[in-house]
């Protein structure tokens, strides 16, 4: 026996029968489906990039009023000052969580 070995009897692999879908699809209306899933894919970028950046907006602002707590004010003025830094800072690392997460378990149809 040489070559490939005979394929199985039963349906194709789901990501097989997707694909071939997906290509039927995409040339079959003229494109217009390959456009609402690359308008997709852009809105979803642009929705994390926001995410992230305000989770960076966010860690610079607890950053600055831990340090400005801890070196400059004093009393309870610097004990709120370092509360609402820390709840910056885990705000921010929920924000960047959430948009990373998003990116990892997204559902892009490949399985």
């Amino acid at each position: 026996m040489t070559g490939r070995p005979a394929k199985p009897p039963g349906p194709e692999p789901a990501s097989i029968a997707w694909t071939r879908a997906d290509t039927a699809a995409a040339g079959g209306d003229g494109g217009r489906w390959a456009a609402r899933v690359a308008d997709g894919e852009r809105e979803r970028d642009a929705r994390r990039r926001r995410r992230l950046l305000w989770a960076g907006i966010l860690a610079v602002a607890g950053l600055a009023l831990l340090a400005v707590g801890l070196t400059v004010a004093n009393g309870a003025v610097a004990w709120l000052e370092a509360a609402v830094a820390i709840v910056l800072l885990v705000a921010s690392f929920a924000v960047q969580r959430l948009a990373r997460k998003e990116t990892l378990y997204r559902r892009d149809g490949s399985t």
